[in-house]
């Protein structure tokens, strides 16, 4: 309940209005969640066997994987998935709930990682993984707000991003 889903939604939109780059979401939740639409601009299906065959069939969007956690995230065998979208779109967005969640192709592969409240074992491989020890120390310090992460881009320092509703609504750049 951090709002993972909610600021993908808000990436999605900044991608649109600034590139002009459509979405392809999977989103296993699609029918229950009514209260903030994908937009126009997005393809959203909660099939992931469906999303998989779409975004390896498609070019130059951004492809959205959400709850990774519990739909392949952690499979070795969706390698040649991860590879597809990277040759095929200019963006990936995955979302999950642990650093075990993603496979180690897609973590050592990350332009930047948004990390929501995290416990200490978390935190320490992600530092790890991202090469950076404040990220651990930050959060340890940090007792993070919904909607708000701590955002870490290689070679930059760890950064506290508290974007608005209204802010993530109006959409977002990773």
């Amino acid at each position: 309940q951090c709002g993972k889903t909610f600021r993908m939604k808000g990436y999605s939109r900044g991608l649109w209005r600034q590139y002009a780059l459509r979405t392809l979401a999977f989103d296993p939740w699609l029918r229950e969640r009514t209260a903030e639409p994908w937009g126009k601009h997005a393809w959203v299906t909660d099939n992931f066997e469906l999303w998989k065959r779409v975004v390896s069939q498609t070019e130059d969007a951004a492809a959205i994987w959400d709850e990774a956690t519990t739909h392949g995230g952690d499979d070795d065998g969706n390698i040649s998935l991860l590879t597809e979208i990277r040759h095929r779109h200019p963006v990936l967005i995955a979302a999950g709930h642990s650093h075990s969640s993603l496979m180690r192709g897609m973590r050592v592969n990350l332009t930047h990682l948004d990390l929501a409240l995290s416990d200490d074992i978390d935190a320490m491989l992600w530092a790890r993984t991202m090469k950076d020890p404040e990220l651990k120390r930050a959060s340890d310090a940090a007792l993070l707000p919904k909607y708000a992460f701590m955002r870490k881009r290689p070679y930059a320092p760890v950064t506290v991003v508290r974007d608005s509703a209204e802010r993530v609504r109006a959409g977002l750049l990773p």
